[in-house]
């Protein structure tokens, strides 16, 4: 198969999966709190909050080191494979390791990442559990990527979705029939170990070459690079989960436990429709970072001009559904005491918008390698994040925190990702880049005002109400965006794409 019909046959995967996933996982949430006291959902928010900058020991080391892949994988080198697998292998079991040690080192400190800690048996335990899965995902983890670096990542899919699917159902099961949250994770560290084990079985079948001794040894400008491709993926990963982890552990400590386990509800969602889209990204850059080896510029830029208005429709429509449905779904899932008002809603939809429209410049920066270049970019970015969160956390609480993410992402990565990929990578002006991010964004405004309006005459909140508006979600925008867009190249690449796969089914059917 040629580069696109693997990330077609990727993405088709990865959706698939995910699309079950987050079925259950809505499911397993709601018998959650119907079992469960409230405070054990903001306190799974806290511990993950905690893990998520423990995962700072990473630093983006994977992503480099998958950069490092593609050429070799490209030319079929396998003594240079086996070499940076044995080198990826070393590093995230280390990293496996550390990360344990350093959670459990916090365990007698957890007081202090929230304002009052809720009186609940065995804290300390669920944490230690929390960090153990958090440490165990880092071992075998080298093998999974090295399937998902030769465009197979549909396989890592169906293991993972089995897996998950597993996973839910016992942990819904525990929950009704016993009670024990501790029971609830300890499921969820065993499917842990056996998701990465059979994956990892998996890649020994499929590339036994995996299973030999290495013995090329990188050449010394070849270890510089990789060092330096390192070096600056790990300011962007610092960047990256100190902003996200300052906001998560600012809301517990300026504003408290119960407001994470809220928003945890709201991330939920927001985190399914992620998982979503960052599957097609993942899905596509490997063959992204195959194309920049053979690839003139001018195609690359092509390429890249698709994506983006993939990215352009996809969290257009993703921010029109949930500023229309959020608090409708919440309210029929839940009850309306689970409910934020109409203006955190919009501040987090416009936070979850302006980080998607940023998506094809990074899967496109990590498939080229250029890392190095805006590595400084995560100091102000801290520094902006933390100093107006603190300000306005503390005067207008949850809301403020959010303004905190939005100053920084516009202040700094909004322009400087992809000005530094025009720059290095496409090597061409980047005014047309903003002149169509406009262009974009005054699309997607004119459909959230469209399906807004005409979601505001159904009245009442109920399950038919709630179908009545999503039916208007679904219809509505997407009618915008092709009369806007059906006379451009890239509606048409994939208008034809769509077409050509439909046919080549009906062809096999036949």
């Amino acid at each position: 198969m040629g580069r696109t019909q693997k990330s077609f046959k990727n993405i088709k995967f990865a959706l698939f999966g995910q699309a079950i996933n987050i079925v259950l996982s809505f499911a397993t949430r709601k018998v959650f709190i119907s079992i469960l006291e409230t405070e054990y959902l903001g306190l799974s928010g806290v511990f993950s909050n905690i893990l998520s900058l423990l995962s700072l020991a990473e630093l983006g080391v994977g992503s480099a080191l998958i950069y490092c892949l593609y050429k070799p994988i490209v030319e079929d080198d396998r003594e240079k494979i086996k070499t940076i697998m044995v080198i990826y292998k070393k590093t995230y079991s280390a990293i496996g390791i550390l990360v344990s040690f350093l959670g459990i080192i916090l365990t007698p400190f957890l007081d202090s990442f929230v304002k009052e800690m809720p009186n609940l048996p065995n804290i300390q335990l669920i944490y230690i559990l929390y960090v153990l899965n958090s440490g165990i995902s880092y071992f075998l983890v080298y093998k999974r990527s090295f399937i998902i670096a030769n465009q197979n990542g549909y396989i890592c899919t169906i293991y993972s979705t089995i897996s998950k699917f597993a996973m839910y159902v016992i942990q819904i099961l525990v929950l009704l029939f016993t009670q024990e949250y501790i029971l609830f994770l300890l499921t969820m560290i065993t499917f842990t170990i056996g998701e990465n084990l059979l994956i990892s079985l998996k890649a020994d079948k499929m590339y036994p070459f995996l299973s030999e001794k290495a013995t090329y040894k990188l050449p010394a400008d070849e270890k510089l690079a990789l060092k330096k491709n390192i070096i600056g993926m790990s300011f962007h990963k610092f960047g990256d989960i100190l902003v996200n982890g300052i906001t998560n552990l600012l809301i517990g400590k300026i504003v408290g436990v119960f407001e994470v386990g809220l928003y945890s509800n709201y991330l939920l969602i927001r985190n399914s429709l992620d998982m979503v889209t960052n599957l097609i990204y993942q899905s596509i850059t490997p063959s992204i970072g195959n194309l920049n080896i053979e690839a003139e510029d001018k195609y690359k830029l092509t390429v890249f001009n698709r994506l983006f208005f993939l990215t352009a429709w996809v969290f257009g429509f993703c921010a029109t559904g949930l500023i229309c449905l959020y608090n409708p779904f919440i309210t029929v899932w839940l009850g309306n005491k689970y409910l934020f008002g109409m203006h955190t809603i919009i501040v987090i939809v416009l936070n979850f918008y302006l980080i998607g429209m940023r998506k094809p410049i990074a899967a496109t920066r990590d498939a080229m390698g250029l890392f190095w270049y805006d590595r400084l970019k995560c100091i102000p970015e801290i520094i902006i994040n933390l100093v107006v969160s603190l300000f306005l956390g503390k005067r207008y609480g949850i809301v403020g925190i959010f303004y905190g993410n939005l100053v920084s992402n516009l202040s700094t990565t909004f322009w400087i990702y992809p000005l530094v990929l025009y720059k290095y990578g496409l090597h061409t002006d980047i005014r047309k880049y903003f002149i169509r991010l406009i262009i974009y964004i005054c699309a997607t405004v004119a459909g959230v005002f469209l399906t807004f309006g005409a979601c505001s005459f159904i009245r009442g909140v109920s399950i038919v109400s709630f179908i009545i508006k999503f039916i208007i979600c679904a219809v509505l925008p997407n009618i915008l965006y092709i009369a806007l867009s059906f006379k451009t190249p890239e509606f048409t690449y994939f208008f034809n794409l769509i077409l050509r796969n439909s046919i080549v089914k009906k062809v096999k059917l036949n």
